[in-house]
């Protein structure tokens, strides 16, 4: 769902930081982006993924490594050794 506050209350950014919830947030241009956290379905997923993909990793033929994104997001992906 997407929201537009011109002036987003300032408890609300408090709020937000306190619980973690703005690690992702991101301001573009000054409008600031609030991303909501990971839903229900979206984490299922990514588990289910990764048991499939775990013992590949584990073959040796591919490791994991860090890449820093755009975003300071930090991913994991595979990589070839």
């Amino acid at each position: 769902m997407r929201v537009l506050m011109l002036e987003p209350p300032p408890e609300l950014i408090e709020d937000r930081h306190r619980k973690g919830l703005d690690r992702f947030d991101e301001v573009w241009d000054g409008v600031l982006h609030m991303v909501p956290p990971p839903s229900h379905w979206h984490q299922k997923i990514e588990r289910e993924l990764l048991k499939v993909l775990e013992p590949w990793l584990a073959s040796g033929a591919w490791t994991t490594c860090t890449r820093q994104g755009s975003t300071a997001a930090i991913r994991t992906i595979a990589c070839r050794t």
